[in-house]
């Protein structure tokens, strides 16, 4: 028996009370070591990001990274943790992400119906010359308007900030993540000591028990 206070508390309570102390520590320590490893991830990822802004503008193929920011925000857009994260990324990913399907989907079919229109008209126009009139192709002629071009590159004034930005995140990643492990490690240490305070109590009664009874023999 154990004796707290001038009450006695059995061994099996504060093994009670220890198993649902280290329960409770426990599911902390599960979801932040969960927390620590994502962020992990996360910051991998945005490594990466950064590390191909500037190849990728030279090569004028933002494809790969592209699919890094939208895997990136399709992971963690909606997790409470990144949100401010995803929120200073979200008009990057947007905007290389819609500039790519520009070029990709939509101005290839649309120079194509352009060039037929101009070939159209073209034709006409010939058609008219050849019968002795005279004059060339003028751009009423052609009824589809020529497609913006598509964008490949981009300035080095963006290719800064878009760096920035992305090194700051990774920056913060990394601070967080430092306060995620001294968290784990406080954790930690309360699991050791509440093992021990439970152990000392038990220890503690167990000494008391045996000095009352020596008193009666």
């Amino acid at each position: 028996m154990s004796a707290v206070g001038g009450n006695y508390i059995s061994d099996g309570a504060i093994m009670a009370w220890l198993a649902e102390q280290q329960d409770r520590i426990y599911g902390d320590l599960k979801e932040s070591m969960d927390l620590a490893e994502r962020r992990a991830d996360f910051q991998s990822a945005l490594t990466n990001v950064k590390g191909q802004l500037a190849d990728a503008n030279n090569t004028k193929d933002f494809s790969a990274v592209d699919k890094q920011l939208q895997d990136l925000m399709a992971t963690y857009g909606s997790d409470p943790e990144f949100a401010e994260a995803c929120a200073q990324l979200k008009p990057i990913a947007d905007r290389i992400h819609g500039d790519l399907d520009y070029k990709t989907n939509v101005y290839p079919e649309a120079k194509e119906k352009f060039d037929a229109a101009v070939a159209d008209a073209q034709s006409r126009v010939d058609s008219g010359n050849s019968g002795g009139r005279g004059g060339g192709l003028q751009n009423s002629a052609v009824h589809v308007a020529k497609p913006p071009e598509p964008t490949s590159s981009y300035s080095k004034e963006d290719l800064d900030n878009w760096t920035n930005i992305v090194g700051g995140q990774v920056d913060n990643a990394g601070r967080n993540d430092q306060l995620t492990m001294i968290h784990i490690q406080e954790l930690k240490a309360t699991l050791d000591q509440g093992s021990q305070l439970a152990s000392t109590f038990i220890s503690s009664g167990d000494k008391t028990t045996s000095s009352i009874l020596n008193n009666f023999v």
